[in-house]
């Protein structure tokens, strides 16, 4: 029975790990295509669930940088920063 539910919980956590990834990819696919709203968007929600990464903070940081919203940008950035030191 133990190992019924540690196959269930860790086919769980797989599952919504490669989820992420996958709004991740779609995410980049529209920055790519300077469509920094649409992929803000996407980011914002694999955020919002809990991921992280490198590349989602500075993606956010420039989907809003390019679009002017400085300030946010900065908030990214700031995390970014924070999170993952530049050496």
């Amino acid at each position: 029975m133990k190992y019924i539910l540690l196959l269930i919980t860790l086919f769980t956590i797989t599952s919504i790990g490669y989820s992420q990834d996958k709004k991740v990819k779609k995410g980049d696919k529209n920055f790519e295509k300077f469509s920094y709203i649409d992929s803000r968007d996407i980011y914002l929600k694999v955020a919002d669930k809990g991921f992280e990464s490198q590349d989602l903070y500075q993606h956010l940081g420039d989907s809003y940088y390019f679009t002017a919203e400085l300030e946010e940008a900065s908030k990214w950035y700031e995390l970014l920063f924070q999170k993952y030191e530049q050496s």
